[in-house]
């Protein structure tokens, strides 16, 4: 028998999905103040956050989960050797070339992350200066470093309370 395919549903705002009774079944919404499409995922405890998991008012437990998209997000600016980026800015990332000045520390923030969430950072700027990539989360700690003179791929998972590294490699031309 074949998989039931589900429509995504068009609604003017998260407000309207937080309104809305849960529903019985699998179903998408796409709401046109935050274009990112939502999942109810039936059972879900997480916390709403009004932005990256909704409650619904009534029905059954559960919570709309936001389907992040791998899209790139914008370059990753830095002052005085220093950024915080969080899920909000997509979930691909990248440091282009002459991004650093200065030795610098690239902080994984942990505000509207939620178990699940990933983050996929192309750090390309081999200039002269390191970048450490550091978990903004509770447990601290740098999760990789970029080399002086070289570029570098980092892939983190956040797992509710902290930022996890899950790949982290250098990048070489040809």
């Amino acid at each position: 028998m074949a998989e039931a395919r589900r429509a995504i549903t068009v609604v003017p705002s998260i407000a309207a999905i937080q309104t809305e009774r849960a529903p019985l079944v699998e179903k998408y919404y796409f709401p046109l103040d935050r274009p990112v499409p939502f999942r109810f995922a039936a059972g879900d405890a997480t916390t709403d956050d009004g932005w990256t998991a909704l409650e619904s008012s009534g029905g059954p437990a559960g919570r709309w989960l936001d389907m992040p998209e791998v899209s790139l997000g914008a370059n990753i600016t830095f002052s005085a050797g220093a950024a915080t980026i969080t899920v909000a800015g997509k979930k691909r990332r990248r440091v282009v070339s002459g991004a650093l000045a200065t030795n610098s520390t690239l902080t994984l923030g942990t505000t509207g992350a939620r178990a699940g969430h990933e983050l996929l950072l192309s750090l390309l700027d081999s200039a002269a200066y390191t970048l450490a990539v550091v978990n903004g989360g509770s447990g601290a700690g740098t999760l990789a470093t970029k080399a002086s003179g070289a570029m570098r791929f980092v892939h983190t998972y956040f797992d509710g309370t902290d930022w996890v590294l899950l790949d982290s490699h250098a990048i070489t031309t040809s």
